[in-house]
């Protein structure tokens, strides 16, 4: 009886597994979308974001990315990606580098509110070129900066949430676990009566 119990009480408490999360700009309007642009759980925001078409990468493929647009300047833009709850595993590509010397600083704002200023550089010019802050855990916002000329476009922001939405398997489990446990709540009383 309490095995019963002790394993049905386990099951309630089984965590999500972390939820793998894709942000594409493909489906996005093109054009100028305002200031900020929300989709799945994160914001971006720079003075002015355009969804444009470009071609990218060593194969001219037609994409659609953002861009923080600067005027005079093209996607020179600071861009802030602030996530509804705090990421892990984040990357994301970026397109356009116009010199070898260009520079993109990130300066990363953690759940517990520390932050911490990481610099990418030794990009390609005109090739896509990932961004990865793999390992690093709960981060919350990203802001991007670049001292590149005409600046980066922006595509493919990848991170995980670790309290995810339960997949159905895990409602499955929880709402066993809920029915064995109460299953052998009712049976003690019966057996105490």
């Amino acid at each position: 009886m309490q095995t019963t119990l002790a394993a049905a009480t386990a099951l309630l408490f089984i965590a999500a597994p972390a939820q793998a999360v894709l942000i594409d700009f493909e489906d996005a309007p093109q054009g100028t979308v305002g200031s900020s642009y929300t989709t799945r759980g994160a914001t971006f925001s720079a003075s002015r974001i355009i969804m444009g078409d470009y071609f990218v990468g060593p194969d001219n493929i037609l994409s659609r990315q953002l861009c923080p647009y600067r005027a005079p300047f093209g996607c020179k833009g600071d861009l802030t990606v602030t996530c509804d709850n705090p990421v892990t595993d984040l990357s994301l590509t970026v397109d356009g580098a116009n010199a070898a010397n260009s520079i993109i600083w990130a300066l990363v704002t953690f759940g517990d509110g520390t932050s911490d200023t990481i610099e990418f550089s030794d990009f390609q010019p005109l090739l896509t070129s990932t961004l990865s802050f793999a390992g690093l855990q709960s981060i919350s916002s990203v802001r991007f900066s670049t001292n590149d000329d005409e600046g980066f476009s922006w595509d493919n922001f990848r991170f995980n949430e670790p309290n995810g939405i339960p997949e159905p398997a895990s409602w499955a489990m929880m709402i066993s676990g809920f029915g064995l446990a109460g299953a052998a709540m009712r049976r003690r009383i019966s057996i105490s009566a």
